[in-house]
C-alpha cells in the first residue's frame, strides 16, 4: 500500500469514528434545553400583531403556564440587533413555568435595513460620523420602541371578554415587565421611561441609548453584564476603526454602557440592581451558550463566529451562565411585579461565585 493509499485510509478511518460518535452522542445523549424549574407546565404559541401606524405585521411568541388557571403578571422580551423571535427560550420558558406570561417580539430586522438605507439616501453619505451615526441609532430605536407598543396594544385587545380565546381575563396588564438583550435592552428601558402600562426592566448585557437615556423615571431596574464591555475596552485601534469606521466614534459608543448606567442608576437612586456574571460573554445570555452543546460541530463553529469568547460565549458554561441569569431575572420580577420576598436580591455577597452585586 502506497503513503498516499495509507493517508486516504486513515483519513476515512477518522471520518468514520466521527461519525459514529455523532450518532452515539445524539442517540444516547440527546440535546436539551435546560428544564424549567417553577411549578407550571409550559406552552408556547405565535400571534400576529396587526398594521398599527408606521407598522407592518409582527409576529410575537407567547410562554405561558398551560393551566391558565389564574391571571398572571406579563414580560415582553425582546432580542438584539440581528437576533430571532426565539433568541433566549430558556429564559423565557423559565420565567413562563413561574407563572408569568412571556411576550417575545418577532422585531422586524428587515425593517432595520430599510432605515438605514433610507437614511444614507437622505444624507447623501457613504460614511456617517459619530453624530450620523447616533441620530441612526435613535431611528431605529424609535421604530422598535413603537414595535413594543403596538404589541402592548394588542395584549389590551387578547385580555378581553370579546377576544373569544383562552388568554382573556389572563393577563395582568398592572404588572408588565420587560427584560432585553443587547440593544432589546435600550428599547426594554425606553419603553419603561415612556409607557405607564411597563412597571419594571432589565437590560441584559447592552447599552442605554437614546436621546433620554440617562434620565430618571422611578422605576425598578436591573443591569446585568457579563465581560463584552471590558473586552470592548482592551481592543487595540485597528479593531475599533474595523467596528466603528474611526477610534473616536468606537470610544463614544463605549460610554453607553456602564457609565450611561450608572449615571442612570445614581439619578434614579433606589430599586437598581447591577449584576455582574464574571466569564460571561455577550452571547452568555442567549440560545447560542445553549445550543453550542448541541453536537461538536456545533460547539466548533458556535466558538468561532466571534471574534473572543467575551463577544461570543464566554468562558463560563452556557448552563451555569442561563442559570444564573434565570435565577436573577425571576428573582427581580418576583419582587417587582408579584412583592414577593425575595432573599437572592438581599444578598450582599452572591450565592454564585461568578456574581458581582452592586444596589442603589
Amino acid at each position: 500500500m502506497t503513503l498516499f493509499s495509507k493517508i486516504i485510509l486513515g483519513a476515512l478511518v477518522i471520518i468514520l469514528l466521527l461519525c459514529v460518535y455523532i450518532i452515539i452522542t445524539a442517540y444516547f445523549f440527546p440535546f436539551q434545553f435546560p428544564k424549567p424549574t417553577g411549578q407550571f407546565c409550559v406552552r408556547s404559541e405565535i400571534h400576529e400583531v396587526k398594521n398599527n401606524s408606521m407598522l407592518d405585521e409582527l409576529k410575537i411568541q407567547l410562554w405561558y403556564p398551560e393551566t391558565l388557571r389564574n391571571t398572571y403578571p406579563v414580560i415582553l422580551y425582546s432580542f438584539g440587533s440581528g437576533g430571532s423571535l426565539v433568541d433566549n427560550r430558556s429564559l423565557c420558558e423559565e420565567l413562563a413555568s413561574k407563572g408569568y406570561i412571556v411576550v417575545g417580539i418577532g422585531h422586524n430586522n428587515e425593517a432595520m435595513g430599510k432605515i438605514k438605507e433610507d437614511f444614507y439616501k437622505t444624507k447623501n453619505i457613504k460614511n456617517i460620523e459619530y453624530k450620523e451615526k447616533r441620530e441612526l441609532t435613535n431611528l431605529k430605536l424609535e421604530y422598535r420602541v413603537a414595535e413594543a407598543q403596538s404589541v402592548l396594544d394588542y395584549l389590551e385587545v387578547l385580555n378581553v371578554p370579546t377576544s373569544n380565546n383562552k388568554f382573556f381575563g389572563k393577563l395582568d396588564l398592572q404588572k408588565i415587565g420587560y427584560v432585553g438583550h443587547s440593544f432589546g435592552g435600550s428599547i426594554a428601558v425606553e419603553v419603561c421611561r415612556r409607557d405607564i402600562r411597563c412597571k419594571a426592566t432589565i437590560i441584559i448585557d447592552g447599552p442605554c441609548i437614546g436621546k433620554n437615556a440617562t434620565v430618571p423615571f422611578q422605576k425598578p431596574i436591573m443591569y446585568m453584564v457579563g465581560e463584552y464591555e471590558k473586552w470592548m475596552r482592551s481592543l487595540p485601534d485597528k479593531d475599533m476603526i474595523k467596528y466603528a469606521g474611526t477610534k473616536e466614534i468606537f470610544q463614544e459608543g463605549l460610554k453607553d454602557f456602564m457609565p450611561a448606567f450608572n449615571t442612570l442608576a445614581n439619578a434614579i437612586g433606589k430599586d437598581v440592581h447591577k449584576i455582574k456574571i464574571n466569564g460571561a460573554g455577550h452571547m452568555s445570555f442567549t440560545n447560542f451558550a445553549i445550543t453550542q452543546y448541541a453536537s461538536p460541530w456545533q460547539k466548533f463553529k458556535t466558538k468561532n463566529l466571534f471574534p473572543s469568547s467575551a463577544s461570543g460565549v464566554g468562558n463560563i458554561h452556557g448552563y451555569r451562565a442561563h442559570e444564573i441569569m434565570n435565577a436573577y431575572v425571576c428573582a427581580f420580577f418576583d419582587r417587582y411585579l408579584k412583592s414577593e420576598k425575595v432573599e437572592l436580591l438581599d444578598e450582599h455577597k452572591s450565592k454564585y461565585h461568578e456574581v458581582e452585586i452592586q444596589k442603589w
